[in-house]
């Protein structure tokens, strides 16, 4: 389930203790992961509001205090940290949570915050390609060489074993296969309990993994589904989710609220949580 930064009824900012309280009533409940998205802040109706804190260094703090829960990134912006910072940052945590962490990334898309920082927001996808090549050579074993338009490395490597090549977040037919020529998994959002849209968006990242003679068994597909409080009832929910199995989904990432920027509500939270062994 997802760890928003905000109070659903005041819209304020949550405290770092609250979001962390959050991700360990989730452990608690049952939940298989808890999952930070990487926003510097959020821009709606001329209002800029922040967006938490940086998620590394909040799934470093959960990673010492749960002992299950897998620990997600939905996603981390590539602009916001150069790929060899990032795979400094991704083995260590990886070490540190014993293996829990999914590292989810994505190449950016609220220009307000690139805006903000003097960040380029032009060729995103081909700054993000050549980043995502860098980033898993970095993630591997031993020095790496590419020479890109927009990323360089030179006998490269950074400090831990080897991690899992990162999911990426992919909406458009570009990054769509980008992701399955490179990526470890499919970061898909945002959806309603209706599998339909959901199935046709992984038909198009699974062709595009096979088209780059890839085998489908090993990459995974994940789903960001909206399941909210007063309009989804248990037998919906668990019908819906099931759903998603059925269509090719091995990772719901559940919010419970109506955008992913907003709180989740605590007591849907606890009311699905019985449904969580029967959909396993």
């Amino acid at each position: 389930m997802t760890i928003p930064a905000y109070e659903l009824s005041s819209r304020r900012p949550k405290t770092f203790q609250e979001m962390a309280d959050n991700a360990l009533r989730a452990e608690e409940l049952g939940y298989d992961s808890v999952w930070a998205m990487d926003h510097i802040f959020v821009e709606r109706d001329g209002r800029r509001r922040p967006a938490g804190p940086d998620p590394l260094t909040f799934l470093s703090y959960l990673a010492a205090r749960t002992h299950r829960v897998q620990l997600g990134t939905l996603v981390l912006c590539a602009a916001f940290r150069p790929p060899v910072q990032l795979a400094r940052e991704a083995k260590a945590l990886e070490e540190a949570s014993g293996g829990r962490l999914i590292l989810g990334v994505g190449a950016g898309w609220h220009q307000p915050e690139f805006d903000a920082f003097g960040l380029p927001f032009d060729h995103l996808v081909g700054r993000f390609e050549d980043y995502l090549e860098v980033l898993i050579r970095l993630l591997g074993e031993g020095a790496s060489d590419f020479e890109g338009r927009y990323q360089v490395l030179r006998a490269g490597q950074v400090f831990g074993p080897a991690a899992a090549s990162p999911w990426v977040a992919a909406a458009g037919p570009r990054m769509r296969r980008l992701t399955g020529r490179l990526a470890g998994g499919w970061n898909g959002a945002w959806y309603r309990l209706d599998a339909g849209p959901f199935r046709s968006d992984r038909a198009e990242v699974e062709a595009s993994v096979r088209a780059a003679g890839r085998d489908v068994s090993e990459f995974q597909f994940s789903a960001g589904i909206f399941v909210l409080p007063g309009e989804d009832s248990s037998p919906e929910i668990a019908a819906g989710l099931d759903s998603y199995r059925a269509a090719g989904c091995d990772h719901a990432i559940l919010n419970f609220a109506p955008t992913p920027f907003a709180e989740v509500d605590a007591a849907h939270m606890a009311g699905v949580a019985p449904l969580l062994k029967q959909l396993r």
